[in-house]
């Protein structure tokens, strides 16, 4: 009879403990157009240093303070409101700007005036000029000294000094000579400060901050997914770079002016402390 008792207060006990262990866990709560987000089809998310919630929809770009959305759109005949409403990419830079990526060129949002800068840059031919930036954007990333780089689909690399609203075209260098129109899929910066690039229908590429220029390291690199035992490099389909964890070496700094990749061997890879979705 004892032993019954003891047994049935342990069972209850271990029930009340994973009842108030579920109901500790934060809860999920589904966010759609009754809750005030414009288009239900999200193309990108993003969390801003003052942790507000910032989505990309096909319908303009909504922030969400926890509570509530607020939505900002394109408005006809007005430079300062969004200049697309289909948002690509958003990030932000060393002053906390909002730098948004759309299918119709980028544009810089000031948190504290509301309103929007349109993105231009400049050309070799007339430096002196500034050309509106209007093309699908497909990478956008800060780097390691406070410069935004942004990747389109045709006009190729553009680099914002200092996080500039003006930015100069990066050509990939080539024996035949510069090529300035490519189609950039994915920008990454490593923890050692490289930039890395890569180019749809070329391949991986390391840019040179001496030269300004985008420099081929590997033409077999065609999709996500390919890595290297032979550089420990891992490369996914959004094109994050992670060290392969079963190569010896991993825990040496690559030479990417120097580095070849093994096209032979390739390694699908998710590291253990990974956000992987």
């Amino acid at each position: 009879m004892c032993k019954r008792y003891w047994a049935t207060l342990f069972l209850i006990g271990c029930f009340l403990l994973s009842f108030v262990f579920v109901t500790a866990q934060s809860p999920i709560s589904y966010l759609g157009l009754d809750q005030g987000l414009p288009n239900n089809s999200v193309r990108t998310i993003f969390k801003d240093s003052k942790g507000f919630m910032w989505f990309g929809t096909y319908d303009g770009l909504c922030r969400y303070d926890g509570y509530e959305f607020k939505v900002f759109r394109n408005k006809i005949q007005d430079s300062t409101s969004l200049i697309h409403n289909w948002v690509m990419l958003i990030n932000e830079d060393h002053l906390h700007n909002l730098w948004v990526g759309t299918r119709q060129g980028s544009c810089v949002y000031n948190k504290l005036s509301g309103k929007f800068t349109a993105l231009t840059y400049t050309t070799s031919n007339a430096p002196a000029s500034k050309v509106l930036v209007n093309d699908v954007t497909r990478g956008m990333n800060a780097d390691a000294f406070n410069n935004m780089l942004i990747g389109y689909e045709n006009m190729g690399l553009l680099f914002f000094k200092n996080s500039e609203f003006t930015g100069t075209r990066i050509a990939v260098a080539g024996k035949g000579g510069d090529v300035y129109d490519f189609s950039v899929q994915s920008i990454v910066v490593d923890k050692d400060k490289k930039t890395w690039v890569f180019v749809q229908n070329k391949g991986l590429c390391y840019f040179n901050y001496k030269l300004m220029k985008l420099q081929l390291v590997d033409t077999t690199l065609q999709s996500g997914y390919q890595a290297s035992k032979q550089t420990g490099i891992s490369i996914t389909n959004q094109f994050r770079c992670w060290p392969d964890q079963s190569s010896s070496e991993s825990h040496k700094p690559l030479d990417p002016l120097q580095m070849r990749l093994d096209s032979r061997r390739f390694l699908d890879h998710c590291p253990r402390q990974a956000d992987c979705w």
